[in-house]
């Protein structure tokens, strides 16, 4: 019963941990939501499918069907048979790569598993990526065939899913095993020097990866906020624009030689309009009647249309004849005709809120809009209304209304944005939505723009759409977190390497010293014959030391007789001891009995002249066992690659690497200490001429000389860099005046601009400098160096051999 009990909460751990990690790892997922860039629950599943065998498969099945069902219903997709289906398909992937992962690893490397020798981390390292196909080629290929991915993001969202279940599995199966993994003993000692260090290198990628991907964010969301503001400023031109075509139906009236503008006249007059402007549902004309001549009026107009009077609306909304009352707006005259037939008559003033916009309308004689309402021609839809008081000899003639279906009127307005944006329009005023195509509430990137117009107030919203999403994708913050992921894989077999390799030389230290026991020789034989250097001090108080045994390799690498050392304090063998520290590591060790890694370095003429790895031990015995080897010229190799990567090999100035390094650096302090610096951008005049006719070789000495010049003309913390060809760009932090680096910069042209003597060859070059400095000129490395790069050039139009300072009228000429 124990055991069918401790089987299930093993099954449930592996569900819930396989869930948790997933969900963690699709957070940073890119929109869509499909290319993470790690997703650790590969490297779990493989891992358990490693150390448990098939008895680990059903809880990754479950796990994985749980994930993808838990995304699916908080994306908001509705847990239909495909999304079944789906996740039916994900989880059969995953279980059968956790599957074919475990047993080729166990074919591969066997189990238990130490990880501590280069070969079984190599073929580790090799065998993930082709264990990560199995899910790639499953999933994506079932959910391309379900319609899920179509055929164009196929590659891309099978790449993405590959590396990411790649960086899982050589990221999270080391650690998986650090926890569960056998041989016990070795695996939970590597939870400090192994797991710890991978996840909080992990964890300031994310974080590196967090920050680069809200850069991406606010440079992709540039684009949407330029259409948002070309969508509202064509909204607010229409709207705007309508206050023109009311003055003008205004002024039909206002001019009209004989006072009474017939129907005709108003149709000719406003067909032009009704061309140009298709999104308007009616251009309309309500004269005001009042009580006195409403029979007189209903009677004229039934003339001209039988069977016309002044209406309303009941309680049902049907219409019926008008109550009585003081004033009617009655629609006379209205175009289109068609589609508006049910408007002749209406009186404007019959309902609360067109007479709330027509009181203001005439009481101020202003252009006033309406909110929305339900219109008259359609009543299931939404639309405002716009109007304007007529005046004749100074008396109220009557109302001319445009007539607006908000939907039609922004679809006909900003058709081209549609696909990029979704729109909202709201009236403030009455807190109601105009117009709305979001397909639900917004993620986050919302634009939000206010604007007044016929003394009401709106508001226009606006948020990117998935393809605009689509198109303006960046994958450089994915591509941080992929190469900090696989940074961090590399690091952990790195790691695994060394604790394998420094546990297995005190494995070794101990059997060793148990075979003294037995055999004096046979130690002695294998003492004699290690590769690195040993040895073996003995204390009595754990203050002073004594020299005991010295093996050969040790004799080799200290180049010394170990006849002298034998049985001698350490402190006399070795003066340096308690300079180096080793004294202080002798005791430490014997107090403790806990190993120690015990790095130094050796000094000949003030300069390092050799490296040593030391490990110490305390035996059971009491003695201290130091193992060491030199690794000077694995030191000095690792300091020319440096040097290699950070240094200009011809003229040994720091290349553009190190430049930028020293740039974002004395950025920093000015920024901190609000101090200036300057950035110089230097190009030699006439170097290709000597190039070209005295040959490379002479060209070489030449650009070396000019470095020298260079140096000299500048301070110790001041950095010049050689970044190709002729072109040189120099660091002056601390600069107090724009003056100062102008100063330098004439030192540099005078330099330069003196003969050289080479190969026999006297040369005249010159140069062409542009100075900018921080902050006036920019605040950032890279505007820094555009701003010098264009003032360089205004230098060399200007006749060259002279410095210019940038100035903010040369960005025409840089753009």
């Amino acid at each position: 019963m124990r055991v069918a009990n401790r089987s299930f909460m093993v099954f449930l751990l592996i569900v819930f941990t396989y869930v948790i990690s997933g969900k963690a790892a699709l957070m940073l997922a890119l929109p869509p939501g499909y290319a993470s860039a790690i997703f650790p629950p590969a490297g779990i599943a493989v891992a358990i499918a490693f150390i448990m065998g098939r008895r680990a498969l059903p809880g990754v099945f479950l796990g994985s069907f749980l994930l993808n069902i838990w995304v699916g219903y908080s994306a908001s997709h509705p847990i239909a048979v495909i999304g079944l289906v789906a996740a039916l398909i994900i989880s059969v992937a995953s279980m059968l790569q956790a599957a074919c992962g475990g047993w080729a690893l166990r074919r591969a490397i066997g189990y238990p598993a130490a990880f501590d020798r280069a070969r079984d981390i190599f073929k580790f390292l090799l065998l993930a990526p082709f264990i990560s196909l199995v899910s790639a080629n499953l999933s994506v290929g079932g959910l391309w065939a379900l319609g899920v991915f179509d055929t164009g993001s196929l590659a891309e969202n099978w790449l993405s899913w590959w590396i990411g279940d790649s960086l899982g599995i050589l990221m999270l199966l080391p650690i998986t095993m650090i926890f569960i993994a056998e041989p016990r003993l070795l695996w939970k000692r590597r939870l400090n020097t192994v797991a710890i260090p991978m996840v909080l290198v992990f964890f300031l990628f994310v974080l590196l990866f967090l920050k680069t991907n809200q850069w991406e964010q606010d440079d992709s969301l540039k684009e949407f906020r330029q259409i948002s503001e070309q969508s509202l400023n064509q909204i607010q031109t229409r709207f705007d624009e309508q206050e023109a075509v009311l003055e003008g139906m205004r002024g039909l009236f206002v001019h009209d030689v004989h006072g009474n503008v017939t129907g005709q006249e108003f149709q000719r007059f406003t067909q032009n309009m009704l061309i140009r402007f298709s999104m308007i549902q009616a251009f309309e004309w309500a004269p005001r009647i009042d009580h006195a001549h409403r029979a007189g009026f209903e009677a004229a107009e039934r003339k001209i249309i039988p069977g016309f009077e002044i209406r309303e609306h009941d309680a049902k909304g049907r219409m019926i004849r008008a109550k009585s009352r003081s004033l009617y707006y009655p629609v006379t005259y209205f175009e289109p005709i068609g589609g508006n037939e049910l408007a002749l008559g209406f009186d404007l003033g019959s309902t609360p809120q067109r007479l709330e916009t027509l009181t203001k309308a005439t009481a101020n004689n202003l252009v006033s809009a309406s909110a929305p309402i339900s219109l008259v021609q359609a009543e299931n839809q939404t639309g405002i209304l716009i109007m304007q008081s007529v005046r004749l000899n100074g008396k109220e003639a009557g109302i001319v209304l445009t007539v607006l279906k908000v939907q039609e009127f922004i679809d006909r307005i900003v058709p081209p944005a549609s696909t990029l944006l979704h729109i909202r329009l709201i009236d403030d005023d009455a807190q109601t939505v105009l117009y709305d195509s979001f397909a639900s509430a917004p993620a986050g990137d919302l634009f939000e723009r206010k604007f007044v117009f016929g003394t009401r107030h709106y508001r226009l919203q606006t948020t990117p759409t998935a393809a605009y999403f689509t198109q303006h994708r960046s994958w450089q913050s994915w591509g941080v977190l992929a190469m900090g992921t696989f940074g961090v894989g590399l690091l952990g077999a790195l790691l695994l390497l060394g604790t394998g390799y420094t546990v297995r030389v005190e494995t070794q230290v101990q059997e060793r010293t148990r075979e003294l026991k037995e055999s004096e020789s046979r130690l002695k034989e294998l003492f004699e014959n290690l590769s690195s250097g040993v040895a073996v001090y003995r204390t009595s108080d754990g203050h002073d030391f004594i020299i005991s045994a010295f093996n050969y390799a040790a004799e080799k690498i200290d180049k010394v007789n170990r006849g002298d050392l034998i049985g001698k304090n350490v402190t006399d063998a070795f003066p340096g001891a308690g300079e180096f520290g080793l004294l202080d590591v002798l005791r430490r060790v014997w107090k403790s009995g806990e190993a120690e890694h015990y790095p130094i370095s050796f000094y000949r003429d003030g300069r390092i002249a050799g490296w040593r790895e030391n490990y110490v031990y305390k035996l059971p015995n009491g003695e201290i066992v130091a193992i060491y080897d030199d690794v000077t010229r694995a030191k000095q190799l690792e300091e020319q690659m440096y040097r290699m990567a950070h240094y200009d090999t011809l003229t040994g100035l720091p290349n553009r690497t190190l430049f930028t390094d020293r740039l974002q650096q004395s950025l920093a302090t000015a920024r901190r200490n609000k101090t200036h610096l300057a950035v110089m951008f230097i190009d030699l005049d006439r170097f290709k001429p000597v190039n070209d006719t005295l040959g490379h070789d002479v060209g070489d000495l030449l650009l070396k000389e000019v470095a020298v010049r260079m140096q000299g003309c500048v301070r110790e913390v001041d950095t010049i860099s050689r970044i190709g060809g002729d072109e040189f760009i120099v660091l002056l932090p601390g600069m107090e005046r724009d003056q100062d680096a102008m100063s330098v910069a004439e030192k540099i042209l005078y330099s330069l601009s003196r003969p050289f003597e080479l190969a026999g060859h006297r040369i005249h070059i010159s140069s062409s400098i542009g100075v900018a400095v921080y902050p006036e000129h920019g605040d950032q490395d890279k505007s820094l160096l555009k701003n010098a790069d264009i003032a360089m050039y205004f230098a060399k139009e200007n006749g060259r051999n002279n410095a210019k300072l940038f100035q903010s009228d040369m960005l025409k000429y840089g753009k």
